[in-house]
């Protein structure tokens, strides 16, 4: 059961962020929260661009330096991307935090937004890096699951105890976790030390950002793209429409974490075996995750329709009725993603990224322009409609191109419902 880990600790992340996303719900005004999700998408979706890609070549690099029988190399480039991208997520950090102040008239919410911005890109860098070892549910956890971890010491006590709580205080505490967490990240690594080498070059690190580059450049446009929905309801209809989708888009958030989480997990094993032109088994692979996960988000679908408006109407409060059926749309876009499982990865570690990375430019600038017309005539419903079709027609493109150039169908299929090969597609 190899990937069961990564898909708990995603699931503990999501959790965590579900008891926030909540507590913030009922204690902030909705233009705060919206004002919140704003943020927070600006910050997990840039951060990810902390080293320059080379994190994510890392990934790809470090195990095949490994396996040329080259380890003393692969140690000093795994030092030198660790370094390098925390130095450089620093840095990074400053410049947004100044941004952010002067965009938002507020030093102190624009020095929050700088070290969130820090904290999430050195944590991604360290998972990434962690990874590359092969230790896949811990690299998973840091993620995933390690700022949230945070948030939970941290945040959620502070934010239940405190008496009034405005934008300023709830940021604060979610940065205060954040934090937490990226010191105990950094000691977790230093601590480990054996694939930290004492000397490493500017040099060792090229070609990590070479193979990793178009791999963070897709991972920024497809989050792009999931966090776009709220900044054009934001934009368009104002921050406490943006609120109402941000809260829909947390939620399905908890189904597509299943599928992600394997995603992220399988990589080290996919680059292997496309490099030995193992289709086959890659194929049987993909179809037996994209049953599971279109089944889950079928399910999904099935239970928020039912009994959407009455749990949302619990969590949030009244304010927030028009969450339950943006909520049924965007499963919907969730849908079209589980049923292409691993399929993007497929192609990213068999060395077509490139074709990746223009499907996804191509579905966030006509989704983008499609959920801004679309919230001109008809809110919130249009902009969840025109997002879950963009998405879902993108993963079908890449379900397209992997069939025509490399012969697989990465579809759920019924064969794959059988127990057995549920459990070997996981093991």
């Amino acid at each position: 059961m190899k990937y069961l880990g990564p898909i708990g600790v995603r699931y503990l992340g999501v959790a965590v962020q579900f008891g926030l996303v909540v507590i913030l719900a009922n204690r902030l005004t909705p233009a705060a929260s919206g004002t919140y999700f704003a943020l927070l998408g600006l910050v997990q979706t840039t951060s990810l661009l902390a080293g320059v890609g080379a994190p994510d070549g890392i990934v790809r690099l470090y195990p095949t330096r490994v396996a040329q029988g080259d380890a003393d190399g692969a140690n000093r480039a795994l030092t030198a991307v660790a370094v390098i991208s925390v130095g450089s997520a620093a840095l990074v950090g400053l410049v947004v935090g100044w941004v952010s102040g002067v965009a938002l008239h507020d030093s102190l919410l624009g020095a929050l937004v700088g070290v969130w911005w820090f904290c999430y890109g050195a944590c991604f860098a360290l998972a990434q890096v962690i990874l590359a070892t092969g230790r896949t549910t811990l690299g998973a956890t840091v993620f995933y699951s390690g700022i949230n971890l945070g948030i939970a010491v941290v945040a959620v006590p502070t934010l239940l105890l405190v008496p009034s709580l405005d934008l300023r205080g709830a940021l604060a505490a979610v940065v205060g976790g954040a934090v937490l967490a990226l010191c105990v990240v950094i000691a977790m690594v230093v601590g480990h030390g054996r694939e930290v080498a004492r000397r490493f070059r500017l040099a060792d690190v090229r070609g990590a950002m070479h193979w990793g580059l178009p791999l963070v450049s897709g991972r920024v446009v497809q989050a792009l793209m999931v966090w776009s929905p709220v900044w054009v309801a934001t934009m368009v209809l104002g921050a406490a429409e943006g609120a109402s989708i941000g809260l829909a888009t947390r939620l399905t958030a908890a189904v597509g974490a299943v599928i992600a989480s394997v995603r992220y997990s399988m990589r080290p094993r996919l680059a292997t075996l496309a490099s030995v032109d193992g289709w086959t088994e890659i194929e049987r692979v993909g179809r037996s995750v994209a049953t599971g996960a279109t089944g889950l988000a079928l399910l999904a679908v099935v239970t928020s329709a039912i009994g959407g408006e009455w749990a949302v109407g619990l969590l949030y409060g009244a304010q927030y009725e028009a969450v339950a059926p943006l909520l049924v749309l965007l499963l919907v876009g969730t849908v079209g993603e589980s049923v292409g499982g691993p399929v993007d990865e497929i192609l990213k570690m068999s060395g077509n990224g490139s074709y990746v990375l223009a499907s996804q430019v191509v579905a966030l600038v006509v989704g983008a322009s499609l959920q801004v017309l679309a919230a001109y005539v008809l809110g919130l419903p249009g902009i969840a409609a025109a997002f879950a079709l963009a998405f879902g027609a993108m993963y079908a493109a890449q379900m397209v191109f992997a069939w025509r150039r490399r012969g697989i169908v990465i579809a759920p299929s019924l064969a794959s419902l059988r127990v057995r090969r549920l459990t070997r597609a996981v093991s």
